[in-house]
């Protein structure tokens, strides 16, 4: 049985009842269950409501979410690839290093993202795991707002706006806005508008170092 389906499981069995993230976590007994939830809500129709413990399915009866993946043809496929010259964007590695690359998207569809190429990235089998990290759930209603945005500059100031004071890691900033000099771009955000957007450096909780708006 998949993580998807014992959490589903154990939902049903617990209709109402607010079920915390620890209990959840070992139900589903893998790193990213919590992706698994929020498939259960976005493409299947479960109402499954978050909390500040954890999270309460509060029907029996799926609703029709009229969402649905769109997959990643071979021809978007090659133009990924291409464009990334078969690289991992994360870490540099080729299939030359014995790695296996995959095609991914920067803002999960579960949260906004589309199946386009702009919001497609070459990702090696670990960083494509390490990745799933950067998201949480209880990002989910802010980065579907910002995957409606028009531009790379606007998702990065609507996203700093959206999480003042908390250290944002250059990957994330590099997904949320789709660009590859999205540094150059920050700065001029920084700018153009006053927002007091500083570097921090490298720690042991941020080992990529980060920036932080502070207001």
């Amino acid at each position: 049985m998949s993580a998807k389906k014992r959490l589903l499981t154990y939902f049903l069995e617990n209709v109402g009842i607010e079920l915390d993230r620890d209990s959840l976590s070992a139900i589903a007994n893998v790193h990213d269950w919590q992706r698994s939830i929020r498939s259960l809500r976005s493409d299947d129709g479960w109402q499954i409501e978050t909390t500040s413990k954890g999270y309460i399915l509060t029907s029996k009866i799926p609703i029709d979410s009229g969402r649905k993946r769109d997959p990643i043809n071979q021809k978007l496929r090659y133009a990924v690839l291409h464009r990334d010259n078969s690289t991992c964007q994360r870490c540099g590695n080729t299939i030359a290093d014995g790695i296996k690359l995959h095609i991914d998207h920067k803002i999960p569809v579960d949260m906004g993202g589309k199946t386009v190429i702009d919001n497609l990235w070459t990702l090696c089998n670990t960083c494509n795991l390490g990745k799933k990290n950067f998201f949480s759930d209880d990002e989910s209603e802010i980065m579907k707002e910002i995957s409606t945005l028009s531009s790379g500059s606007k998702k990065l100031k609507r996203y700093f706006e959206l999480r003042p004071n908390i250290v944002i890691e250059p990957t994330k900033l590099q997904m949320i806005s789709g660009l590859r000099d999205w540094e150059r771009t920050l700065r001029k955000i920084r700018q153009d508008n006053n927002m007091n957007i500083q570097w921090v450096k490298p720690s042991s909780e941020f080992p990529m170092g980060g920036y932080i708006y502070s207001i």
